[in-house]
């Protein structure tokens, strides 16, 4: 009942939201084989930018203003950090002291121990520009010491192996971004003991963020109290995140669904709800595959593309991988390949999904061209896009369904399907994403 009544005064205390731009002499959009390669050798450094659109920290208002992260890790960006990282923080020079107090410990409460030591705090003109172009990657940042400047991914010039995802996320907490590539990231200044010249890496972030409530050090006790009181609220109110569960029992597939399509699916339905109870939705498997590839380390590619590999009931919606609403009612789950080019890049840590077809209109198994696949799947959407679902890999799946955690909030469904694979018996695995989102939409 406190925590209720506390409500309406904490949310006009509530956190800070903006613009974010993040540049790294590493490469956030790549193959693991590169990764690898830049391991203990290179990407130590970075420049994290906000702009605040509007928030508060500790009860002061820092509208409009913008700050900057000058960092110097010890380990290589992304990887776990075997000490603390020292920063120089820039701070808009509109600010007044109390802004200045306020910016600082707002970076660090978002970039965490990165921004542990603060060697120097110096006030410049900060400019922090998000472009509004078609890939949403297009950003500059100029600040005192610092520059960076950003372009969207080109699919056709930015590959080099062809394996290249998302494979890092940003280093600052409750940020919404997409990978770009860093056409210009210089640090010239003082304060690090090094500086840095990097250019025409995939190693940035353009997007937005949204925090918490922060607290200022030294603030007054009710804004401490505040603070501390908001996170109560938080950890018995906003409860998004807890782990939904799996019941398996024998329910026949949907008699929405064609009988061809309705004839290959397994009668061990697999619903999943969220942590109140409440249904997300109902999966019905395929009985069983057939590939042409060997049994050993069996891939979803090796599944022919649009392959159906089951259906699904959504009884309430659903909001898909792109944040799309995906109308209440029941889709086939087809096996779709994500293209690389320069609508895509970036935007999921995978190239596989499973494309929602609307049960009425999807009424023959075989497979068919990917484009009617894509035409047939806007039809599951309030938007002109198809209805995704992402995939994780699988590897070695377990006998039993089950939901799994995955990195930056993802929740999978678990589960195994029988395979034929040049004439032995195996099973491919699929963890099917059932909450969570791209971060780049």
């Amino acid at each position: 009942m406190t925590s209720l009544l506390l409500l309406p005064i904490l949310l006009a205390n509530a956190g800070v939201r903006g613009q974010y731009v993040e540049a790294r002499t590493c490469d956030v959009f790549t193959g693991s084989c590169f990764a690898n390669a830049d391991t203990g050798l290179t990407g130590r450094n970075a420049v994290l930018a906000w702009k605040v659109r509007t928030g508060a920290v500790g009860g002061t208002r820092i509208d409009g203003l913008g700050v900057i992260a000058v960092v110097a890790a010890k380990e290589t960006l992304g990887l776990k950090q075997a000490a603390p990282g020292r920063a120089i923080v820039i701070v808009d020079e509109k600010a007044t002291a109390a802004q200045r107090e306020a910016l600082v410990a707002f970076v660090k409460a978002q970039a965490g121990d990165l921004a542990r030591e603060v060697v120097a705090v110096r006030p410049a003109k900060v400019e922090v520009t998000v472009c509004d172009c078609e890939g949403n990657g297009c950003a500059t940042v100029k600040a005192g010491a610092v520059t960076v400047t950003t372009r969207c991914l080109d699919a056709a010039h930015d590959k080099a192996c062809g394996n290249e995802y998302t494979l890092y996320t940003p280093l600052a907490k409750g940020v919404s971004a997409k990978a770009a590539m860093a056409t210009e990231h210089s640090f010239t200044g003082e304060g690090l003991n090094e500086t840095w010249r990097d250019a025409d890496r995939r190693g940035a972030f353009v997007g937005s963020f949204a925090t918490r409530p922060v607290a200022s050090p030294g603030g007054s006790f009710v804004t401490r109290f505040l603070a501390v009181a908001f996170a109560l609220v938080l950890s018995t109110v906003v409860t998004a995140a807890d782990k939904p569960t799996v019941k398996v029992e024998d329910t026949p597939p949907p008699k929405e669904l064609a009988a061809a399509v309705s004839g290959l699916l397994d009668s061990k339905a697999m619903t999943v709800s969220d942590d109140k109870g409440k249904v997300i939705g109902t999966v019905w498997p395929r009985k069983a595959l057939e590939v042409k590839a060997t049994a050993d380390a069996l891939k979803y590619t090796d599944l022919g593309e649009t392959t159906i590999v089951g259906a699904v009931r959504f009884p309430e919606g659903f909001t898909d991988y792109r944040k799309q609403k995906v109308k209440p009612g029941v889709y086939t789950l087809r096996l779709g390949i994500q293209p690389m080019d320069g609508d895509h890049m970036g935007t999921a840590p995978y190239n596989e999904f499973c494309l929602l077809g609307p049960a009425e209109k999807d009424t023959k198994p075989e497979t068919m061209d990917p484009k009617e696949l894509h035409e047939l799947s806007t039809g599951s959407t309030t938007r002109k896009h198809p209805g995704i679902v992402l995939l994780f890999p699988n590897p070695k799946p377990a006998d039993a369904p089950a939901v799994e955690a995955k990195p930056q909030d993802h929740w999978v469904l678990n589960f195994r399907v029988p395979v034929t694979a040049g004439g032995q018996k195996t099973a491919l695995g699929f963890s099917l994403v059932v909450v969570g989102h791209s971060m780049s939409e």
